[in-house]
């Protein structure tokens, strides 16, 4: 790059310096001709023939240059002119990561209903219906000794059995009025066995039948059947 800029910036001086050399080796080379034809000694054509041997290296030399300077001022100055000054800029180009809403995320008791997401049809309550005498209170740790199955209760409800299973966790006490949409009366993390499992208040509720139930968890999370059992919620004790 900086031999081209010399030769962009002398190429005047160096074409006349070429020509020069190239009149001064075209005339020594026709005068040793000359002298070459008209020597009758050997050693005048000897010197008249280095003569002209001179006069063409000098005559190729100016020549070869004259070549060298057309190349660089001509052809590698500009493409190399090119190259610097018109090689396109790359536009800069900013990704900027669209955020994502992130999810609601909902945590659960045991026994509480799962929520219905929004926007969803709500489905139709499943009735399954409880057997007369209960069911899944065969397991003497986790049962319920009262109220019995078919009750009719009101006001104050003490319930009382056994929830004490090994690896024993915690327990809740659930009340539902179709037979699968549970809601949470009581969680207890401390193990009861024949005594008061818990207390709630009847008269929250709408009179009718409903289901009630016992589920005793242990430590991985497993448990027995629930004991569940079909009570009805009367007017005022």
């Amino acid at each position: 790059m900086q031999l081209s800029s010399w030769v962009a910036r002398f190429g005047p001086w160096l074409y006349a310096a070429i020509g020069l050399a190239m009149l001064w080796a075209g005339r020594a080379y026709w005068r040793a001709e000359q002298a070459l034809r008209q020597s009758q000694y050997g050693v005048q054509r000897e010197r008249a023939a280095e003569a002209r041997a001179l006069a063409l290296s000098v005559l190729l030399i100016a020549v070869s240059g004259l070549g060298l300077v057309l190349l660089f001022s001509q052809g590698i100055s500009p493409g190399l002119a090119a190259l610097r000054f018109d090689t396109p800029t790359p536009a800069l180009v900013l990704v900027t990561a669209v955020p994502t809403a992130a999810p609601a995320v909902s945590i659960l008791l045991p026994g509480q209903p799962s929520p219905t997401p929004s926007g969803s049809a709500t489905p139709a309550p499943t009735i399954t219906p409880v057997p007369l005498a209960g069911s899944g209170c065969r397991v003497a740790s986790a049962t319920i000794t009262s109220p019995l199955p078919g009750a009719v209760i009101s006001g104050q409800v003490d319930v009382r059995g056994s929830a004490n299973i090994p690896d024993f966790a915690f327990y809740v006490l659930e009340i539902s009025t179709v037979g699968d949409n549970w809601l949470n009366l009581y969680t207890e993390d401390k193990p009861v066995q024949d005594g008061l499992l818990g207390r709630w208040n009847a008269s929250l509720y709408t009179p009718g039948e409903y289901a009630f139930r016992l589920i005793v968890y242990d430590a991985r999370g497993a448990f027995p059947e629930p004991c569940t059992l079909p009570i009805t919620i009367g007017g005022l004790p």
